[in-house]
């Protein structure tokens, strides 16, 4: 059985045990899934606005920086599995827009969405991210497109990010072991958790590569992410940020979790690092 709708509950149930596990044994999820390798996270933060133009995705990618002082950013570009902006042109103003405007401070990323059914038009965005110093350029053509994926990464000098949408071992590996890309992207929710995700990392630095997830929405998803790059030998530079969750009540058990300067607090308290208020969890379905 495959496919994200299998693989996000097994998810669920393996950060529950994981909690379970690390309380315990009296230590934090990390530990148990190798170490704690590191205390603070560098983030990049995270924004999504195709449906606005150059000038106010800019106004809003500039507040999102300013609101965690963060030295790394991710903006949308393309048209989301469709080669046409939603604004015409946006992509090609937009990029060495963000790059005049925070290009000396931030370190610019840039997520294409499986937007260009062509390698051709894939690679000639990929040479305007490269004459404007981006670091990354994400899933450029559709996400299963692989052998696509990978002339579009052999023509260019900067490095393609790939794997959100794959929930597939297999897949991870040929991908890999072809050089297809240089960074690789699990989703922790979709790829199946974090031992699932931490197994591409391994298979991935035996090549030197990088494996920095991607994060789906907000809820629990900081704390995914911080479990992960805290014991990660490979996670990169920076990892996806899109807030901590005021959606339930709850408190670290470790270090305060806390976003500053553009880093987060590593979950380091018993388990995932938090408890959620049992009063919120009593008013819960119970599954059976």
């Amino acid at each position: 059985m495959q496919g994200q709708l299998f693989w996000i509950q097994l998810a669920a149930a393996e950060f529950a045990i994981l909690d379970l596990l690390g309380k315990v044994a009296k230590c934090s999820a990390a530990d148990l899934l190798g170490g704690q390798r590191r205390k603070q996270i560098d983030l990049y933060i995270a924004n999504n606005h195709r449906s606005k133009d150059p000038q106010e995705s800019l106004r809003r990618i500039r507040k999102s920086v300013d609101s965690i002082d963060a030295k790394a950013l991710k903006f949308k570009i393309g048209g989301r599995m469709k080669v046409i902006d939603e604004v015409p042109g946006r992509t090609e103003k937009l990029i060495p827009m963000v790059a005049e405007s925070l290009g000396e401070q931030c370190t610019l990323y840039a997520d294409a969405n499986n937007s260009y059914l062509s390698v051709k038009k894939a690679i000639e965005v990929g040479k305007i991210l490269e004459a404007n110093k981006f670091a990354f350029y994400e899933e450029p053509v559709p996400f299963d497109y692989l052998d696509e994926t990978k002339r579009v990464a052999d023509a260019l000098d900067i490095p393609i990010a790939w794997g959100e949408q794959e929930s597939s071992q297999w897949r991870f590996k040929w991908m890999v072991e072809n050089s297809g890309v240089r960074i690789f992207q699990p989703d922790i929710f979709y790829y199946g958790g974090l031992i699932r995700s931490l197994r591409v990392a391994q298979m991935a630095a035996a090549k030197g590569f990088d494996c920095t997830p991607h994060i789906s929405g907000g809820g629990l998803g900081f704390l995914y992410m911080g479990i992960y790059a805290a014991c990660c030998p490979n996670p990169g530079p920076h990892q996806e940020y899109k807030g901590l969750t005021d959606d339930f009540p709850w408190e670290s058990t470790g270090d305060k979790i806390t976003v500053k300067n553009g880093s987060m607090t590593a979950p380091n308290g018993h388990g995932i690092g938090v408890d959620i208020d049992p009063d919120y969890l009593a008013k819960a379905d119970r599954v059976k």
